[in-house]
């Protein structure tokens, strides 16, 4: 085969190749609500009453994010692409087994960071809860591309039951993992 045809092949091979292993597209954001309101020339939108966002898995298999609330404002960037959004008035977050409640919710699209603060009565503060247990603080914060959460002024509750099963082997937590060292030393004379 003469070498000027070779080129293209290996280029179009390669260009196909690359195309079959993107990953898949993630599926789009969706927001319903009884009234909504565009103000093009700021690129916002205005929703309330009965607010509902559902955010696809970014990994299949995971359960969507759910959020609810009375009042919503989405932005976007001069890119066209979401910026931000803030969620306002008994706020509640569903992700699988995982809720959480507060009155603000907001969501920065640069940092993939999602704050919620204000209390969610009868709850004095925002509330975290999961099979795992219950925390509150003054502010949970949520990185969506680390997967960590931090809470300011936590307040944790892990129910008897998780207890139980730490003792007995059945959990990954750092009570049964041999290897975790403390991070201050025992007091001088415990064992």
């Amino acid at each position: 085969m003469k070498a000027y045809l070779l080129f293209p092949m290996l280029f179009v091979s390669a260009a196909l190749a690359a195309e079959i292993n993107k990953p898949p597209a993630r599926p789009g954001l969706e927001i319903k609500a009884k009234f909504a309101e565009f103000r093009l020339k700021d690129n916002t939108a205005y929703y309330s009453n009965d607010v509902v966002v559902i955010d696809p898995p970014a990994k299949p298999g995971d359960a969507p994010t759910i959020i609810r609330c009375r009042e919503l404002t989405a932005r976007r960037a001069a890119s066209g692409k979401l910026d931000s959004i803030v969620a306002f008035h008994n706020v509640e977050i569903d992700q699988g087994d995982t809720h959480a409640r507060g009155q603000k919710a907001v969501y920065s699209a640069s940092s993939e960071q999602m704050v919620l603060t204000g209390a969610f009565p009868p709850f004095a503060l925002p509330i975290l809860f999961s099979p795992q247990g219950t925390n509150t603080g003054t502010e949970i914060v949520y990185n969506r591309l680390t997967d960590k959460l931090w809470f300011t002024n936590v307040s944790t509750y892990i129910p008897g039951a998780s207890l139980n099963n730490a003792e007995k082997g059945k959990t990954n937590s750092a009570a049964t993992n041999k290897t975790v060292t403390p991070k201050t030393p025992a007091p001088a004379g415990a064992k």
